[in-house]
């Protein structure tokens, strides 16, 4: 193994393709599932090294820590194992990196900075799950332990220092944050959500997550409704009976699919005649509409559309490209504390040889000489060696691991150690 243990070397790798790089069939081929996962991992320790798989729906990436000087297998290969036509990508449809700026790629994808849409809040969970997975079937070592803990904490910090991922950036989150923004406190009122697609998913888990008073679901599929509500704790609707319900409403939030309107002029105007023209919200994300457009003037209706929302998303987006210089700002502190760590690797064989040095001169001495004194006396004796051993360590110890190591200083510093206790320079152990 080389002395030069530093993940700066040619160790770490990073091998990826992600929206920017791959259209989303391509990278749908590339993707690993949960029961694929171990035997890619498997596949990727095949030399020993340490690995983790970024896999998520905008992303496929490998993280590769070599056990030995020079990696041998950088991933590629066994993503594509089964693909030929992905395996010749290379160039600008599939990026690579290695030493350091592997770390720094991952802290970008950890923040949100990497995502299809900047500050999204997902990704910081699927790095985490991909790191515990990995670790979970024995796949990471002590380098890619440290460098995705170190990920965490900065996606941690720039949700808790920055504005980042704060507002809404999806159609789904927008039509909540609009509910707020009218109603305040949703723990308060009752919503008819009519859709339970992908969308419709979406809205029902921020709606709870909201704690909204009642959460009503409505789908031209009953067995979807019903398997969303009993997940969540709402309750279902007959479409057929929605007319007759929006009176007793609040919020109204429709993500359907249906290719013609699905609530009238008229049935809207009763329903309002009903609850005393109280406000009534309607949001329509269907594509085509849900609702007549008409439905927005009557008296207490407040109807909103996918432009609404989008105006909403674009202020937002705006207000978290404002924050990318904060972002970046924590992401170079990190750096820096990832470069002061590998840098400090180079001193590791040689302390831990030094350390063992000394352990081996005070075995030998108390062999030759602790027949001597007492058993009880020789236990003191060993005590007192070890402790004025580490006490006479300390110091220098300290002096090493507190300077640049990369320098020409503390290149001269490990090297003298080494020729003074004749340790080996790759291994740190005796020569």
């Amino acid at each position: 193994m080389s002395s030069d243990v530093s993940i700066s070397s040619s160790r770490l790798h990073l091998v990826g393709a992600s929206h920017k790089t791959l259209p989303l069939d391509l990278r749908e081929r590339l993707s690993v599932g949960s029961e694929e996962l171990p035997t890619v991992l498997s596949a990727l320790q095949s030399d020993g090294s340490e690995a983790v798989v970024l896999s998520t729906c905008n992303r496929v990436e490998v993280y590769l820590f070599s056990s030995i000087s020079e990696c041998v297998n950088p991933g590629w290969e066994v993503l594509t194992r089964f693909e030929p036509e992905l395996a010749a990508l290379n160039g600008d449809r599939v990026y690579r990196a290695k030493g350091l700026p592997v770390g720094k790629h991952l802290f970008r994808v950890a923040a949100g900075l990497e995502s299809q849409i900047v500050g999204e809040h997902q990704i910081l969970g699927q790095v985490r799950d991909s790191y515990r997975r990995a670790l979970e079937y024995g796949a990471v070592g002590g380098v890619l332990d440290r460098l995705f803990r170190q990920a965490i904490h900065v996606g941690k910090r720039v949700r808790n220092e920055t504005s980042l991922s704060v507002g809404a950036a999806h159609h789904g989150s927008a039509a909540v944050e609009l509910a707020e923004r009218m109603f305040g406190d949703l723990s308060r009122h009752s919503v008819l959500l009519i859709g339970a697609g992908d969308t419709g998913k979406l809205l029902a888990r921020q709606l709870v997550d909201k704690h909204v008073g009642e959460l009503s679901i409505a789908n031209r599929t009953p067995g979807k409704a019903e398997e969303l509500a009993r997940s969540l704790g709402g309750q279902t609707v007959e479409v057929s009976r929605v007319p007759d319900i929006l009176h007793e409403m609040d919020i109204v939030i429709s993500a359907t699919s249906s290719p013609k309107s699905v609530i009238r002029y008229d049935q809207v105007a009763a329903a309002m005649r009903t609850r005393s023209y109280r406000p009534l919200l309607i949001i329509d994300i269907a594509v085509p509409r849900d609702f007549d457009p008409q439905i927005g003037e009557i008296e207490g209706c407040f109807l909103k559309s996918i432009e609404d929302l989008d105006s909403i998303i674009e202020a937002n987006i705006q207000e978290r490209i404002s924050e990318v210089p904060a972002v970046e700002q924590i992401i170079e502190e990190e750096y820096t504390q990832l470069e002061n760590w590998s840098v400090s690797l180079r001193s590791e064989p040689t302390i831990r040889g030094l350390r063992g040095r000394v352990d081996g001169i005070l075995e030998e001495v108390l062999s030759r000489h602790g027949k001597k004194f007492r058993p009880e006396d020789r236990v003191q004796l060993e005590l007192f060696g070890k402790a004025l051993l580490s006490r006479v360590l300390h110091d220098p110890i300290c002096r090493v691991k507190g300077s640049n190591q990369a320098s020409p200083l503390g290149t001269a510093r490990l090297a003298l150690i080494r020729e003074l206790f004749g340790l080996d320079e790759e291994t740190g152990r005796r020569s």
